[in-house]
């Protein structure tokens, strides 16, 4: 059983469990993050996911992530989901985009850049069943494309920052 912090849409811990499942009620909410990584000379990391995974199988996703677990903050939490779902360290990770949606979740996105080897990368068979990396052109078109699906709008976000689109 996965337990989580509830918190209100605030942020502020309500100072009980959640349990993954379960229905949440109105007014409570979990911590989500997701990491989009960059690689040193440029390039953007995108993974297929498992045929196994209730929503989006074998989609094709720009990030690594989940929600943090009870007694986690966010940092913690995207660290771990790294190292569970790539088996990388990121040198450094800065958030991108904060946003609080209605059923339940404050979402984080966070940009991690890796400056390790690009073949290192070791998929979680149960989330992730392949993975290449696209330079700015490719990833721009990715993210405009209709592959990309709940990540558009906050990776669309990013890449106007970033001056790409």
């Amino acid at each position: 059983m996965e337990l989580w912090d509830a918190y209100d849409s605030k942020g502020n811990l309500l100072g009980y469990d959640l349990v993954r499942g379960q229905k949440l009620k109105a007014g409570q909410f979990h911590i989500v993050g997701q990491i989009l990584i960059k690689h040193s000379d440029g390039s953007y990391l995108i993974v297929r996911r498992s045929k196994e995974k209730e929503s989006n199988p074998l989609k094709w996703e720009a990030s690594a992530g989940g929600s943090a677990l009870k007694g986690e903050d966010i940092l913690t939490c995207i660290k771990r989901e790294i190292k569970e779902e790539l088996d990388i360290n990121c040198k450094e990770i800065k958030e991108i985009d904060y946003r609080v949606y209605d059923d339940g979740f404050l979402f984080y996105s966070f940009l991690g850049l890796y400056d390790g080897e690009k073949e290192k990368i070791v998929l979680q068979e149960s989330e992730c069943i392949d993975y290449k990396w696209l330079d700015k052109k490719q990833f721009k078109e990715f993210v405009s494309s209709e592959m990309m699906q709940g990540q558009k709008s906050r990776y669309s976000d990013y890449l106007k920052k970033e001056e790409l689109i």
